[in-house]
């Protein structure tokens, strides 16, 4: 039997799929009989890694094979990376970095992040002058303000169009 080929047992016909006899069993010979290996290929099944809509990797084997997950993400500067998830909408993990999986057909498993809440704060004096992406919640110190001539005083920061200073300088 080669590789990716599982032997059934024997057949009184060379194309059966399935088996009349198998290893072990006893049987009487009574006439002239011809037996024919019963042979059938095994499955392959693909395990497929998705970051949203990117596949980041895959790996395949017959049927029956344990897959230990390798598949690992970066951290990113607001996110952490926890696992994987059968669901590709994922709010839970289902396997860990280091678990294993015994797949009965392709699976796509699908990455879950633990994603920090972010605020983006934005200096503008006609053109930005500082942008800073933070996580929410946090303080971030005002920067001095601009000056645009010899008799301008600058008074603080407002958010949006407002004239009086939300922030003092």
């Amino acid at each position: 039997v080669s590789e990716g080929e599982e032997f059934l047992g024997w057949s009184t016909a060379s194309n059966d799929d399935e088996a009349m006899y198998v290893n072990g069993q006893s049987i009487v010979i009574e006439s002239d009989i011809t037996l024919y290996p019963v042979i059938r290929d095994i499955p392959v099944v693909t395990v497929t890694f998705m970051d949203g809509d990117t596949q980041v990797d895959s790996a395949s084997g017959y049927l029956g094979t344990v897959f230990t997950i390798t598949a690992s993400m970066t951290d990113g500067e607001f996110e952490d990376f926890l696992g994987w998830s059968l669901n590709s909408s994922p709010d839970s993990v289902d396997y860990m970095v280091g678990s294993t999986i015994e797949p009965d057909s392709d699976v796509v498993l699908y990455s879950v992040w633990d994603i920090t809440p972010t605020s983006t704060i934005r200096f503008i004096d006609g053109a930005v002058l500082e942008s800073k992406t933070v996580t929410t919640g946090q303080t971030v110190s005002v920067p001095e303000g601009p000056v645009k001539g010899d008799r301008d005083v600058f008074l603080g920061w407002s958010v949006g169009d407002a004239a009086d200073p939300t922030y003092q300088a």
